[in-house]
């Protein structure tokens, strides 16, 4: 029976905490998706439109660039397929902050979603 190198378990343990920290990116994007519907609130140009959209804007610019760094450090398939947890974080915001219903189906999706996620980051482990 062959062994894994020593560095393998090391490797594998970068990538998740790379991926954990590729969710803390989704949840900053799926934040500032909150304050554009907090921003549309309000009449077009008033300064608490501005306040709010222009801090959304700014924090797009941010993830925009962190964005490439794990393009960068993970393989692009891996990178796309967590994007998808946006929508759980945008349900889970939805709920707390507006009151909005979680149906099963609506839970049946994030578990679909959350299912394809791990296969896909766990499909490349050597």
């Amino acid at each position: 029976m062959e062994q894994m190198p020593a560095a393998a378990p090391q490797k594998t343990r970068s990538k998740w905490k790379l991926i954990l920290l590729l969710q803390l990116a989704i949840l900053l994007f799926a934040g500032c998706t909150l304050l554009m519907k907090v921003a549309a609130q309000y009449d077009t140009l008033s300064w608490p439109w501005i306040l709010l959209y222009g801090t959304g804007v700014l924090i797009l610019g941010g993830y925009a660039l962190i964005w490439q760094q794990f393009l960068k450090r993970l393989p692009l398939v891996t990178v796309y397929a967590n994007r998808a947890a946006a929508m759980f974080w945008s349900m889970v915001f939805g709920f707390l902050l507006y009151h909005e219903s979680i149906r099963w189906n609506m839970v049946l999706g994030v578990v679909v979603i959350f299912a394809g996620i791990y296969l896909v980051v766990t499909s490349d482990v050597e």
